[in-house]
């Protein structure tokens, strides 16, 4: 969160639909308006935490994290494109 927003689940998948249907149009000048149902702030000792994730899940999920440059983030591996 340093480092950017501080998302839970539910605003995550909001605003990857969001940024789904400015992708879609294709136009630049549109704007998308979404709610952030939810913070990370419950998440902060589990999701959030490399030590947790790692006891969880292994180095896999760790190895795999991109870093996301400002601006556009990148598609998710497999997800459709326009």
């Amino acid at each position: 969160a340093g480092r950017g927003f501080l998302f839970g689940g539910s605003t995550g998948t909001v605003v990857s639909g969001a940024v789904d249907w400015l992708d879609r149009r294709g136009a630049r000048d549109l704007t998308a308006v979404a709610v952030a149902p939810d913070l990370g702030e419950r998440y902060l000792d589990t999701v959030y935490q490399d030590n947790w994730v790692r006891d969880l899940y292994g180095r896999g999920p760790l190895d795999a994290a991109r870093p996301v440059a400002a601006g556009r983030a990148p598609a998710a591996p497999g997800a459709p494109t326009a």
